[in-house]
């Protein structure tokens, strides 16, 4: 079984994680590995893309149900998609998904028209708190974020994670 980063070859540090994760031959996650900013910081990159963790912060202005669904979301939860809005991004899998991914559907119009045509699906399940509809953008980290914490803790454990990257490599 060969491994490979989850989206496709790219390093994604979503959720303060890079994770590396093992497929079987129907793409089916049988080992995944979180390497933390760690792995960042050691290759020498000058930041790391958090997007995901601050979705679930409690200052986020995501509503409380779209909340709990990425706190309870998996990796396997997310796909790499166009239908949400025709540019390809990584996103909760939702039965929109599974409607734009089966054999008889239409292709997936350019941006902006994409969004504008899921954009009524998306405010549907917002405003009548369907859970099971509710998709948002995630990054393959969202397996790790498994709390609502505030921004300023959330911003604490980055620092702290950076502050003792940085020892273990001074003291080595």
């Amino acid at each position: 079984m060969p491994i490979y980063p989850i989206d496709e070859g790219t390093t994604d540090l979503h959720a303060n994680n890079s994770v590396v994760a093992l497929l079987d031959e129907e793409d089916r996650v049988v080992y995944r590995k979180r390497l933390g900013n760690d792995a960042a910081l050691v290759l020498g990159a000058s930041g790391v893309w958090t997007g995901s963790l601050w979705l679930a912060s409690r200052e986020s202005d995501v509503n409380l149900p779209l909340k709990e669904r990425l706190i309870e979301s998996e990796t396997d939860d997310t796909v790499y998609s166009d239908c949400i809005s025709g540019y390809t991004m990584r996103t909760t899998r939702c039965p929109w998904h599974d409607e734009w991914l089966g054999p008889e559907a239409p292709e997936v119009l350019k941006p902006p028209l994409q969004m504008l045509l899921s954009a009524n699906y998306i405010q549907g399940s917002l405003d009548y708190q369907r859970k099971d509809l509710m998709t948002e953008a995630a990054g393959q980290g969202i397996h790790y974020v498994t709390e609502m914490k505030p921004a300023r803790q959330i911003l604490s454990d980055l620092v702290d994670e950076a502050l003792d990257v940085f020892d273990r490599f001074a003291s080595a």
